[in-house]
């Protein structure tokens, strides 16, 4: 094994195993839940007029669409 610095415009490749993955994102981020979005569901709900002036934070506009908070 070999340790060398690489250039920003390069890319590498790593395989991480799920469960380690998920064990490290629970470590260092243990309030969070991670959503994945269809790009386009993602897009629509970017170019909303108005969004980046309404929410500040992704959990605002999640927040807002659920019943029972604010504006759901």
């Amino acid at each position: 094994m070999q340790v060398a610095p690489i250039s920003w415009n390069k890319r590498g490749a790593f395989q991480v195993a799920g469960a380690s993955l998920a064990d490290v994102i629970e470590a260092f981020y243990p309030t969070i839940a991670w959503l994945c979005l269809r790009r386009d569901a993602f897009e629509r709900l970017i170019n909303t007029k108005g969004f980046e002036k309404v929410f500040r934070l992704w959990e605002q506009a999640i927040e807002e669409l659920l019943p029972g908070t604010r504006g759901g």
